[in-house]
């Protein structure tokens, strides 16, 4: 979205991320698995949300098809 710190995304498998900042994630659409370092992991369902800290390597696995996600990366 031109002139926010919003992005809307379509996930329709895994992606890996490593933010430079950090991020919250709110799941429009869909289910997505977020894998955690450690072994944890949060399932969002749509409406749910995760704040993401910065410098954290993790990975966003839709489930059963594609999900839509909208970032918010405060400035």
């Amino acid at each position: 979205m031109p002139g926010t710190d919003l992005a809307v995304q379509s996930l329709t498998g895994r992606a890996q991320l490593a933010p430079t900042t950090r991020c919250l994630v709110l799941v429009l659409e869909g289910q997505v698995i977020v894998d955690l370092p450690g072994g944890r992991f949060h399932v969002l369902d749509a409406g749910h949300s995760l704040q993401l800290p910065e410098a954290t390597a993790y990975a966003l696995q839709s489930v059963g098809g594609t999900a839509i996600l909208l970032w918010h990366s405060p400035r």
